[in-house]
């Protein structure tokens, strides 16, 4: 398994993280914070998730005496949660801002200047 055998996988998660939440943020722009809140959720569970099942699953198979197996995945999922709050989150909110900036309605010309005199 080469480098391309690690990087499909990694971009395909990389992908539904980010694409299922850039759904929520851009077709539900009357309330904005609380779309970005939804899909901050959404990316923190799609993160987070894995790690735990994976978790779980090893204390199936193992036991719960290997704490050390339990700490490295406890790291996995802080890991995930790190990268979530410097990577993903600014991503998702610069792409909020982009579709709210796109859609805000524009004032006829005449509106505007009756606004200011």
């Amino acid at each position: 398994m080469g480098l391309l055998g690690v990087l499909i996988p990694l971009l395909v998660i990389i992908l539904f993280v980010l694409l299922i939440p850039c759904f929520i943020v851009g077709f539900w722009r009357k309330r904005p914070l609380l779309a970005f809140i939804v899909a901050s959720l959404v990316m923190f569970l799609s993160l987070i998730a894995p790690t735990i099942i994976k978790t779980f699953q090893a204390m199936l198979i193992y036991g719960e005496g290997d704490p050390q197996l339990m700490a490295g995945a406890i790291s996995e999922s802080i890991v995930g949660a790190i990268l979530l709050m410097v990577f993903c989150l600014p991503l998702l909110w610069a792409f909020q801002w982009f579709i709210l900036r796109r859609h805000r309605k524009k004032l006829p010309k005449k509106d505007v200047d009756r606004t200011f005199s």
